[in-house]
């Protein structure tokens, strides 16, 4: 019984000792945290923000946006995924990546070396993988192959089975929307790929611009007009090359209002001496740069608060309510011009006057909108890039209003028109118009982006003069505050007998009067 006794404790003992062999091999095949790489703890907002400034960077030598993923962009955006990747039993701890071909665009060698530290069988062990690209028509693909664990192949039964149980396709996808991306995953012998469309990119980049619709107007043009960018993952560039020039703004009619001097440049100048010396923090950049612009009296409520916080005497600036901004305005008296030209008008004798309203001095009225100068802003270190709303004007020819806007990339411009029709001449002071076309440079804008388009320019743009109805997709010129200043004592003694009748001539609006008695 003893010798039985001792002889079932050596076969447990030996068992043990097996396991614990086994355990060991096993531990020491799967450790691995020399590929621990350091975390990047960013919000996808971060990397959209770093994604944007690099684009914005790239204007300022070729007419093109280069959404371009470097190697530590491309692992802050990896960082904020695995953060939000839960796939029990895995637990991923960090994602990150190296470009195995830095300094040439030798596609022989354009792979992609993925790491993955994670906890499997509570080891601390490293997925190491190779991702490809694979470039369709509107879609890429991401494969991710060649897996190992540690030191074992991810194809051993036991990691396999793991492997399968956690990165179920529907898990990942459903994991990956969270962060922004709807993406159609697939998962079979040990390789994994995710297949992302073009225009998902373009929607994740755009995702974190709050309430610049102006430039979502030309990314979702871009988006619908492939032949505007390219998709290279070759060597350094890993992204979307974008060509500006056929949405660039082309040279101004002489008649038109010109368009402000680029003010930007001393305003981020002066935005990056605060960051170099710490008075600002990164959150702050867009809302100081945008107060340098336009002036303490534009800013909303919420910004004014802000602002008054921060001491800015380093940069020449005392008293922050009484900073007026760089942007030129243009003092025009729309209601003197009026007066002039009714000079020597008898409102007591049958006649009639025209009061021409030149493209000038109509623009002048516009240049004063809040709107003006509006400049969200980019940062990388202490150096920040931006995009900045630079002007509106309108330009009259014979029945036909065109309305401009100009947004400046970084000191690239890119224009938008607005072409109304003004051919219904109205009786009064109020002229009435019809949308019938959106151009940016040489691309019409779809019903979609006119809609998007016009519900930012609603929201923003109003004024007693300009009110536009998105809904209609109607722009108004209203005169008749303007017309009916108490100072104009003649047009009040004639109102009871007098016809007014304006119209858009070629260089001005005219509005004609009458007197018949």
């Amino acid at each position: 019984m003893k010798k039985l006794f001792k002889f079932i404790i050596g076969i447990v003992c030996f068992v043990i000792a097996v396991a614990i062999i086994l355990l060991i091999i096993v531990g020491v095949l799967l450790f691995d945290n020399k590929n621990n790489g350091e975390k990047i703890n960013a919000t996808t907002e971060d990397v959209v923000s770093s994604l944007n400034y690099n684009a914005l960077d790239s204007t300022k030598e070729n007419d093109e946006l280069s959404y371009t993923f470097d190697v530590l962009t491309l692992n802050s955006l990896l960082g904020t995924i695995s953060s939000n990747i839960k796939l029990d039993p895995v637990q991923i701890t960090n994602m990150y990546t190296t470009f195995n071909n830095l300094e040439d665009d030798d596609e022989e060698n354009d792979t992609i070396t993925l790491y993955i530290p994670l906890k499997l069988f509570f080891y601390e062990t490293c997925l190491i993988s190779t991702m490809n690209i694979v470039e369709n028509e509107d879609t890429f693909t991401l494969v991710i192959s060649q897996a190992k664990v540690g030191r074992v192949d991810s194809n051993f039964f036991l990691i396999k089975e793991t492997l399968d149980k956690a990165f179920k396709p529907s898990l990942v996808e459903d994991q990956l929307k969270k962060v922004g991306f709807n993406t159609e995953c697939e998962y079979k012998d040990g390789n994994f790929s995710i297949e992302v469309k073009s225009s998902e990119i373009f929607d994740f980049l755009l995702k974190n611009i709050k309430d610049n619709a102006l430039y979502s107007t030309v990314i979702d043009v871009i988006k619908e007009n492939p032949d505007l960018y390219d998709v290279e993952f070759k060597g350094k560039e890993k992204g979307f090359i974008i060509n500006l020039e056929p949405l660039s703004s082309t040279i101004l009619d002489s008649k038109s209002f010109e368009a402000n001097s680029n003010p930007n440049d001393a305003a981020i100048k002066k935005a990056e001496k605060l960051l170099e010396e710490e008075i600002i923090e990164s959150n702050q950049v867009s809302y100081v740069v945008d107060y340098l612009v336009r002036g303490y009296s534009k800013l909303d409520a919420d910004t004014k608060k802000l602002i008054k916080k921060i001491n800015m005497t380093t940069i020449g600036i005392t008293n922050v309510e009484a900073y007026e901004g760089i942007v030129k305005r243009n003092d025009v008296n729309l209601v003197s011009v009026i007066a002039t030209s009714l000079i020597g008008f008898n409102p007591v004798t049958p006649g009639t006057v025209n009061v021409d309203l030149s493209d000038y001095n109509i623009n002048a009225i516009i240049d004063d909108l809040d709107i003006i100068g509006k400049t969200f802003s980019f940062k990388k270190d202490n150096s920040i890039n931006y995009i900045t709303i630079g002007n509106i004007y309108i330009t009259s020819s014979n029945h036909e209003l065109l309305l401009s806007l100009i947004l400046d990339l970084n000191g690239k411009e890119i224009k938008m028109d607005i072409t109304l029709d003004a051919s219904n001449i109205g009786t009064g002071y109020v002229i009435n118009t019809t949308l019938t076309n959106v151009e940016i440079g040489s691309i019409s804008l779809n019903e979609k982006e006119q809609k998007s388009l016009l519900e930012y320019l609603e929201k923003n743009v109003q004024s007693d003069l300009l009110k536009i109805k998105a809904d209609t997709k109607a722009v108004v010129l209203d005169f008749d505050s303007y017309f009916n200043d108490s100072s104009l004592v003649v047009l009040s003694l004639a109102k009871d007998h007098l016809t007014k009748q304006i119209e858009v001539l070629d260089g001005k609006i005219q509005v004609r009067l009458t007197v018949s008695l």
